[in-house]
């Protein structure tokens, strides 16, 4: 079986959240054009944009590269997929997925695990 690429895992991330490529590049603050490409793998993706995708979907790191079945990973209810939600209102979930993320790590750290 072979391995997804980035740009795989992004495109079925993006498809899961049934969002188009101009949605998607808007909420992680890239061009539709930069998305296209790095969903085509012509391009890589920062890092910066990748934990972005993380934050919102509720993943790690560790769990988007180690999984090729990315989807399945996925710990939280996307009741916010809702599209009533606005950029700002995203973003402010990715902010606060980021925050609950960080705790778990220092939480991870302080206990030894």
């Amino acid at each position: 079986m072979e391995t997804a690429t980035t740009g795989q895992k992004i495109r079925a991330l993006r498809n899961f959240l049934n969002k188009t490529q101009e949605e998607f590049a808007t909420l992680i603050e890239t061009s539709r054009e930069q998305l296209n490409y790095i969903e085509n793998d012509k391009r890589q993706i920062s890092i910066l944009n990748l934990e972005k995708i993380c934050d919102y979907l509720g993943i790690d790191l560790e769990d988007f590269f180690n999984s090729d079945d990315i989807i399945s990973n996925i710990s939280i209810a996307k009741a916010f997929r809702s599209e009533d939600l606005t950029l700002k209102d995203l973003q402010s979930i990715m902010s606060f997925s980021r925050i609950i993320a960080n705790y778990k790590n220092i939480e991870r750290l302080i206990n030894g695990k």
